[in-house]
């Protein structure tokens, strides 16, 4: 790999990782407005928590698949941790 292949990857990279980020904060927004109109906020992040691992953990189990897997349940779970601190803290 080149300087000028190795400079196309990494601008690929960081376009990835903000819009990644972008998404992250604008779904972060949808939850929590969402969350804060429900009578249990813990109880509907803790719902969708569950809803969007069911969808997860049907990832067939080849190894890199796995690996990408494990990075979307840690992903995951720091989100609803986020939101469910979030929520916490406005009540």
């Amino acid at each position: 790999m080149d300087q000028e292949d190795m400079k196309l990857l990494i601008d690929a990279v960081v376009q990835i990782q903000g819009s990644g980020q972008a998404v992250y904060h604008i779904l972060m927004e949808l939850v929590l407005r969402i969350a804060r109109t429900q009578p249990d906020p813990s109880v509907f992040l803790k719902s969708m928590f569950e809803a969007v691992s069911a969808k997860i953990d049907q990832v067939p189990d080849e190894t890199a698949k796995k690996r990408a897997h494990a990075e979307e349940r840690l992903t995951l779970s720091t989100f609803f941790s986020v939101a469910e601190k979030a929520v916490q803290r406005n009540r």
